[in-house]
């Protein structure tokens, strides 16, 4: 799956890694399956997803702060690539 090789190429374990994507069923769901957390970008929709593994987002401003909930007091060096 694709996901383990992005895992296996970072060297990190899923539950450090958080992907973000606007499909909830090919990013979202497939990365949860994969062992991940996720948040699912869907700016313009009335549904939300709210889980231990996933967390939804309208406005990436709030991607810090949705990455402090799964991750409490963790730096956050590797924002931009997601990797806590």
């Amino acid at each position: 799956e694709c996901f383990q090789a992005v895992l296996a190429d970072l060297g990190l374990p899923a539950g450090r890694v958080v992907m973000v994507g606007d499909s909830l069923e090919g990013d979202v769901l497939g990365a949860v399956r994969a062992g991940l957390r996720a948040v699912w970008f869907h700016p313009a929709g009335a549904e939300s997803v709210e889980t231990p593994q996933i967390r939804t987002m309208r406005d990436f401003r709030a991607l810090p702060i949705l990455l402090e909930e799964f991750a409490p007091g963790l730096p956050q060096p590797g924002l931009a690539a997601g990797v806590l």
